[in-house]
């Protein structure tokens, strides 16, 4: 009788945490099936920039645009994975009736210089450019009805800025890691509810 309680609790704690592991492998399944697809789209072939383009539909669309530069740029400081500090310039392109954003990339920058120096590197209002590149919204305007921007893969003419396309290299893939930890906590559990349950045995003993 003084087993049933610790062997009821060891049994449904294991449960729920092998349950969790098998969750995580599911959502591994999941988010390797969404990286394929991203992947999948982001090689395909560039098409005509959508009159009204909205997300999650054109979302990593690959468009190639002709137009000129429509004002002057944006300029910002970051850092970006694989290349490091450095100075991104997003300029408007007018396309036809069209005006939108283009993400020209980023160029490195020199410690202890203005990041807004760069500004003078960037495509002067009336240039042509010919860019290729995958639609793409801010995270936190991608399930509304806003003007996305094109992220360029390539650039004619060049610029001093180095493109720096989409890619799902950015996207968290840790289920695995995750399952793995579930599964190794319920045995664990199990293991201990063991223990307990044998050391239990040998009070009565």
């Amino acid at each position: 009788m003084r087993l049933i309680f610790p062997l009821a609790l060891g049994l449904i704690g294991g449960a729920v945490l092998v349950a969790l592991g098998v969750w995580q492998l599911n959502r591994a399944e999941e988010k390797a099936a969404t990286i394929a697809a991203i992947e999948t789209r982001l090689t395909e072939a560039p098409v005509a920039l959508p009159i009204a383009p909205r997300s999650p539909a054109d979302l990593y669309l690959p468009v190639a645009v002709e137009g000129v530069v429509d004002g002057p740029a944006l300029v910002v400081f970051d850092t970006w994975r694989g290349f490091g500090a450095g100075v991104r310039a997003v300029v408007r392109l007018r396309v036809g009736a069209a005006s939108i954003p283009v993400d020209l990339g980023a160029r490195t920058w020199a410690p202890g210089t203005d990041p807004q120096d760069a500004a003078a590197e960037v495509p002067a209002t009336g240039t042509r450019l010919v860019v290729e590149g995958n639609l793409d919204w801010p995270e936190d305007e991608r399930a509304a009805i806003s003007t996305p921007l094109i992220v360029a893969r390539s650039v004619t003419p060049a610029t001093a800025f180095t493109p720096i396309p989409v890619s799902s290299e950015g996207i968290p893939d840790n289920h695995l890691g995750y399952a793995i930890q579930w599964f190794g906590l319920a045995l664990v559990w199990l293991g201990m509810t063991a223990f307990l349950l044998w050391r239990i045995t040998r009070r009565t003993d």
